[in-house]
């Protein structure tokens, strides 16, 4: 805090930023770079499936840095109307990426009548697909919605003996499954080709 009352602003929060935002580009580029259809085989694929498994983690990392950033957020009227502003932001975005499928992409599915493209629009907006990736906002919006009571919950762990149970039993529950089940033991073809196997051993819950 400084002379003046205000918060300084905080370069590690910038740092974790800029490091997702890169996690995010190195993520889709493995994604459009043919990487998923290659076979599993020599040292490159392995130093590049390590990549991958580590720049996946973008999206966690921002949504850690928005525990972090409301971690102080009460269960108040004023807290949810701010959910106003990402409802009218995805409310523009979709508009805006409607007139350019429309009229400069030219794409198949926004062709027809007025009224076809009206059903369109407010199908997708719905269905949060106004917009590509509009599924964050989905994902954001019970985020928000939930990150007052989940304050409130851990204001009763009064002790961090408490609070690291607690992430010990969150990581068993949402990291296990990730990281165990995701195997194939049918024929060694699933460790050559692991994207071409739809089926998987289930080593523990997954529900």
């Amino acid at each position: 805090m400084d002379t003046s009352g205000r918060k300084t602003r905080d370069p590690r929060l910038d740092v974790i930023r800029l490091t997702a935002l890169f996690f995010v580009c190195a993520t889709h580029f493995f994604l459009h770079s043919g990487y998923t259809e290659a076979p599993l085989q020599g040292p490159r694929m392995i130093i590049m499936t390590v990549l991958k498994s580590l720049f996946i983690v973008c999206v966690p990392l921002f949504i850690t840095l928005t525990g972090y950033l409301m971690h102080e957020k009460k269960l108040t009227g004023r807290y949810f109307k701010g959910l106003i502003r990402v409802m009218v932001v995805y409310l523009v975005c979709s508009a805006v990426y409607t007139v350019y499928a429309r009229w400069i992409a030219h794409e198949a599915a926004y062709d027809g009548s007025l009224l076809h493209l009206l059903k369109m629009f407010a199908g997708k907006l719905l269905g949060f697909s106004g917009t590509p990736y509009a599924w964050y906002i989905e994902m954001y919006i019970g985020l928000f919605l939930l990150i007052p009571f989940i304050n409130l919950g851990l204001e009763k762990l009064d002790t961090r003996r408490k609070g690291t149970v607690l992430l010990v039993i969150l990581f068993i529950l949402t990291g296990l499954p990730n990281l165990l089940n995701v195997f194939s033991f049918e024929s060694a073809e699933a460790w050559v080709h692991p994207r071409q196997i739809t089926g998987y051993a289930q080593l523990v819950p997954d529900w």
